[in-house]
């Protein structure tokens, strides 16, 4: 008899290391997952764009006359106020023929000074009848003529004395001096830039966008800039939009001025332009989750795991169901089952299971 029972015993010991036991989702590991906070937001797309800064108000600067460069008394970032000498031609060539001019005008002046007497003097024997009118007149013309002379004169005095004049540059307004290309002892011809002035110190980015995107912007638009040299990005609104294509691949030129510019912000930097555009007509908030945390079931069901109970960056997977609508490039949109503020498993979510507990490891859409 204790033999039988030594061997039931051992029978039911066999059977029992057989048998698989069951694991709660709670013994489970702990697993780490890809999250998001549910967020009903508009269905925009955020562009890049590269720019680059320049000022409101950029000017260059030139000679309006030929000459070599004598002295030039500013430099790279100086600062300048309206009527300040920036640079000078040699003057020589314009000074002597001002004064060729000027002695012109003294020649013509004692010409017209002799024909004004002579025509005064004629004109009072003309009405003795003690000349002719053929000489009356001729008086008279020489008269004329030296005014015309005269006036002539004066007006290439002061064609001249311009010329002379242009020959020193002078600072058009308050600003700094952001560019300099020339050098003393260098010949520059009219209009040849050779000073670029900041005479305002307000910023604007300028991009190009393509023809897709430009029917879309809107001038007062706010858009961001972001800087490389700087950390935070800069608020702009768009204050010009080109209605003609000028450059390559049929882009449209756009302008946004930055409102508050940062110190460090410089013109020539080159920037990023971010815009959201908004692709849904409706302009309706949505919740939009990636189409890989949708988990499929029964009679076309689908589901997802939230995160609940969540403490020290731990919680619980639970699976609710979801009804969903549109799907795009951005995600799918659903339209019930999920609120605002809720921790959504975006990735992996074929490896968890309804109340297995989960680390909240990586934010991500």
């Amino acid at each position: 008899m204790k033999r039988l029972i030594i061997v039931l015993v051992t029978i039911a010991s066999l059977a029992g290391c057989g048998k698989k036991k069951e694991m709660h989702p709670l013994d489970l590991e702990v697993r780490p997952v890809r999250y998001m906070v549910v967020e009903r937001k508009e269905n925009t797309l955020q562009r890049q764009f590269t720019g680059n800064i320049t000022s409101t108000a950029l000017s260059q600067l030139s000679f309006r006359v030929a000459g070599t460069v004598v002295q030039r008394y500013v430099g790279l970032g100086d600062t300048v106020v309206k009527g300040q000498v920036l640079a000078k031609l040699d003057p020589i060539d314009y000074e002597v023929k001002y004064q060729q001019a000027f002695a012109q005008l003294e020649n013509a002046k004692a010409s017209l000074s002799e024909a004004r007497s002579n025509f005064e003097r004629d004109r009072i024997l003309y009405l003795d009848n003690s000349v002719s009118k053929a000489q009356y007149e001729s008086s008279q013309a020489a008269y004329e003529s030296a005014k015309a002379t005269v006036e002539a004169g004066a007006k290439n005095v002061e064609f001249n004395r311009l010329q002379l004049d242009y020959a020193t540059l002078v600072s058009p307004a308050d600003g700094t001096i952001a560019k300099v290309d020339v050098e003393v002892n260098e010949a520059v011809t009219p209009q040849k830039p050779v000073f670029m002035i900041n005479t305002s110190g307000g910023f604007e980015v300028v991009f190009s966008v393509s023809e897709d995107i430009v029917s879309r912007l809107k001038l007062g638009e706010k858009i961001q800039v972001g800087v490389g040299a700087l950390d935070d990005k800069i608020p702009a609104t768009i204050t010009n939009i080109g209605s003609v294509s000028t450059n390559f691949g049929n882009t449209y030129p756009v302008k946004a001025f930055i409102s508050n510019a940062p110190e460090r912000l410089r013109v020539g930097m080159t920037a990023t332009v971010y815009i959201d555009l908004n692709v849904d007509p409706s302009n309706k908030p949505q919740i939009i989750i990636p189409v890989n945390s949708v988990v499929p079931g029964d009679e076309n069901q689908k589901y997802v795991y939230i995160v609940t109970d969540i403490q020290n960056e731990e919680g619980i997977v639970k699976k609710v169901p979801v009804k969903l609508g549109v799907v795009s490039t951005f995600g799918v949109e659903v339209l019930e089952g999920l609120e605002s503020g809720e921790y959504l498993v975006t990735a992996g979510v074929n490896q968890v299971i309804e109340g297995q507990k989960v680390k909240l490891s990586q934010k991500g859409e």
